[in-house]
């Protein structure tokens, strides 16, 4: 939904945006649209200090992707997941925001990724030092969340889901499982 029919919808405040966002928990998938101020960056928001306790979602929809199959997503007027429950999230295309690094910043490179997110896989870029490799990025970085690159997220269990692009997502580090593909 365009962002000025979101607003309409929403009845929002001067100060405030609304962005239609897909969180990923262990069993499955929750989206629909986030009401914030409109300084907030969605694209990085948990990684900050105006991360929530709980990610309120209005007009959400929710599916469990553990069974396989053909389920149904189920609706909600709205939903509030606990953050520490998100192991991803990123804004629902065709919204998005600027990449959040400088692209000409020297001594860094992309390396392609895999990662597991629940019962999702996402095929990715990290940018990391030029003199890094995966493990020790993953060794050396503290930060709650990563940022992934040019991502095509899929859920294996439920290809029927079919596969979503998205250009930057938020993974949680201590939930995903990164790797390097053969490929």
């Amino acid at each position: 939904m365009p962002e000025e029919n979101l607003a309409a919808k929403f009845n929002l405040a001067e100060d405030e945006k609304a962005v239609q966002m897909m969180v990923y928990v262990q069993y499955g998938i929750y989206w629909g649209t986030v009401i914030t101020k409109k300084l907030i960056r969605l694209s990085t928001w948990l990684r900050g200090v105006s991360a929530p306790d709980n990610v309120h979602i209005l007009d959400a929809k929710g599916l469990i992707t553990t069974a396989g199959g053909q389920p149904k997503p189920a609706a909600f007027l709205e939903t509030n997941i606990p953050t520490e429950y998100i192991n991803a999230y990123h804004i629902l295309p065709p919204a998005h925001e600027d990449i959040d690094y400088d692209e000409s910043e020297p001594n860094r490179k992309m390396i392609p990724a895999i990662l597991a997110i629940g019962t999702f896989l996402c095929r990715c870029q990290l940018r990391i030092a030029s003199i890094q490799t995966m493990d020790k990025f993953l060794e050396v970085t503290h930060e709650e969340f990563l940022s992934a690159y040019d991502a095509e997220i899929f859920c294996p269990v439920m290809p029927s889901l079919g596969t979503l692009k998205v250009p930057m997502l938020q993974v949680r580090r201590s939930t995903t499982i990164s790797s390097i593909s053969l490929d």
